[in-house]
C-alpha cells in the first residue's frame, strides 16, 4: 500500500534487509537518486539524479498468533506546493492476519497517507465451517482518497508508473484501488465443494453493498459463480446482477452508455478448457473457448466469443538445448467485427537458458489489438478479454517482436 516496487523500478540507494530482532524481521532502505536512462542506443552510462534522502522502513513479525507486516515511507516531492517544499511526508501502512479460532481467519490492513490525510482500511474474514465442503466469508472496508494515481500516494519516481514507490500492476497501485473503488462497503459470501456423478463442482454465492469495480457506484452486486470439472475438461461460468438502489441517484456515471439507470445490469461469461494433448516430439497442446454476454451496459445486449489454441514444448533447435517454445493462437469474434483489426491473431515466445546463466528470450505478437483499451463490454477494456491468450499484462505486449536477454553478475 505504501512501498511495491516492480522489476523495472529505477531506484538507487542502500538496503539493509532480513535483520532479526528477537521474533522480528526488519527492513530498511536509504534511497539516494533515481536512474536516468538514455534509450539511444550508443548512450552513454545512465545517469544518477539525487533523490531527497527517502527512507523506506519496513517490519515483519508476530505479537501472539497476530501476523503483522508494518511499513513507513519519508519522502519529500520537488512537484508539490513550494510551501513544501523542505518538508518531509509520512505514508504508512499495517497488515496482517490473525486467527481466533482454528477455522476461523481475519485479514486486515490500514494505510495512512499524510500529505492529504488520506486513508484506507480493509478487514475480510473466511470461516471454514466445514473444511473443503462448505465455507464462509465476509468483509467491511472504506477510504478516503483525493487521487489514487498521484506521487502523494505512490511516492516520487522519474516518470512514475512502474518507478513509483508503489509500482503498476496487480502487485502495486491495484491493491490500493481494489479498496478505494468499493467505497464503504460489506460483503458476505460462501462457497461450497461438491459432486454430481463424475462431475465435480465450486460454487460461490456473494452479496456487495456496492459496485467492486468502480468508485461511487453504489448498485449493490449479487454474483455466482460454478468452477466444474469432467474427465479433464474444465467449465467455468459466472453471473452478475448490479441492482439499484436508493443511494445509487446521480452518482453512477453514464460514460459507461448505462441504458436505464433504474434497471438491472447483468453480466455472463463462460470459459471452456480442454485437457492437455499429446502432440508429439515434446509437444502439447490445450483448446479454450470463451463467452460473454452483458445487458443494460448499452443501447444493446452485447457478446464477444473468442477461440484460442495454446501449443507448447521444449525443443533442441541447432546447438541450443532445452529452448522453451510457446504459441497462442485466437479467433477473436467480437459482436462489432469494427472493434478489432484482426480477426484472427498469434503470440509466439522462445526462451533459453545457456549454460553460463544467460537468459534469452524472444517474443512476437501478431497484432495491436493485445492491447486495445477500448471500453467494451462488462464496462472493461477490450484487451480485458485476452487474458489467457496472451503472455504478460496488456501494456507488455507490444505488436511486433521484442529480444530479452539477462546476465547474471
Amino acid at each position: 500500500y505504501v512501498a511495491k516496487f516492480s522489476g523495472k523500478s529505477q531506484v538507487s540507494g542502500v538496503r539493509i534487509s532480513n535483520y532479526k530482532l528477537g521474533d522480528w524481521q526488519l527492513d530498511g532502505t536509504y534511497v539516494m537518486g533515481f536512474v536516468i536512462n538514455n534509450d539511444k542506443l550508443f548512450a552513454p552510462s545512465p545517469i544518477i539524479e539525487p533523490s531527497t534522502k527517502d527512507i523506506l522502513l519496513g517490519a515483519k513479525g508476530k505479537i501472539s498468533d497476530i501476523e503483522l507486516n508494518g511499513a513507513l515511507v519519508r519522502f519529500r516531492l520537488k512537484e508539490t506546493d513550494p510551501l513544501f517544499k523542505d518538508q518531509y511526508f509520512y505514508n504508512y501502512s499495517l497488515v496482517g492476519k490473525a486467527t481466533p479460532m482454528n477455522d476461523l481467519t481475519v485479514d486486515f490492513a490500514y494505510a495512512g497517507y499524510q500529505y492529504n490525510n488520506d486513508w484506507l482500511y480493509n478487514v475480510d474474514a473466511t470461516w471454514k465451517y466445514m473444511p473443503g465442503t462448505l465455507h464462509f466469508r465476509g468483509g467491511f472496508r472504506n477510504s478516503e482518497i483525493v487521487d489514487t494515481g498521484s506521487k502523494v500516494i505512490r511516492g516520487p519516481g522519474l516518470g512514475g508508473g512502474d518507478n513509483a514507490y508503489v509500482a503498476d500492476g496487480e502487485s502495486g497501485v491495484d491493491s490500493i484501488n481494489k479498496v478505494y473503488n468499493r467505497n464503504n462497503s460489506i460483503n458476505i459470501g460462501a462457497t461450497t465443494w461438491f459432486n454430481l456423478g463424475p462431475v465435480s463442482n465450486e460454487l460461490a454465492l456473494d452479496y456487495d453493498t456496492t459496485n467492486p469495480n468502480k468508485r461511487d457506484d453504489f448498485d449493490d452486486n449479487i454474483k455466482a459463480t460454478l468452477d466444474s470439472d469432467y474427465e479433464g475438461f474444465n467449465v467455468y461460468q459466472w453471473v452478475s446482477v448490479l441492482v439499484p438502489d436508493e443511494e445509487t441517484g446521480g452518482n453512477r456515471e453514464l460514460p459507461d452508455n448505462i441504458e436505464d439507470v433504474a434497471a438491472n445490469r447483468y453480466g455472463y461469461g463462460l470459459t471452456v478448457k480442454t485437457p492437455p494433448y499429446e502432440l508429439g516430439n515434446g509437444f502439447g497442446a490445450t483448446g479454450q473457448l470463451d463467452f460473454d454476454w452483458d445487458h443494460n451496459y448499452a443501447s444493446e445486449n452485447r457478446y464477444h466469443t473468442i477461440a484460442g489454441l495454446f501449443v507448447s514444448g521444449v525443443q533442441d533447435i541447432w546447438r541450443l538445448k532445452d529452448v522453451s517454445l510457446d504459441g497462442k493462437v485466437m479467433v477473436d469474434m467480437p459482436m462489432n467485427k469494427d472493434l478489432i483489426a484482426d480477426p484472427v491473431k498469434f503470440a509466439a515466445r522462445a526462451k533459453y537458458k545457456a549454460p553460463n546463466g544467460v537468459k534469452f528470450q524472444v517474443e512476437y505478437y501478431s497484432s495491436a489489438d493485445y492491447g486495445l483499451g477500448t471500453k467494451w463490454i462488462h464496462a472493461e477494456a477490450v484487451h480485458a478479454r485476452y487474458g489467457d491468450y496472451r503472455f504478460y499484462e496488456a501494456k507488455n505486449s507490444p505488436q511486433g517482436v521484442r529480444v530479452t536477454a539477462a546476465f547474471p553478475f
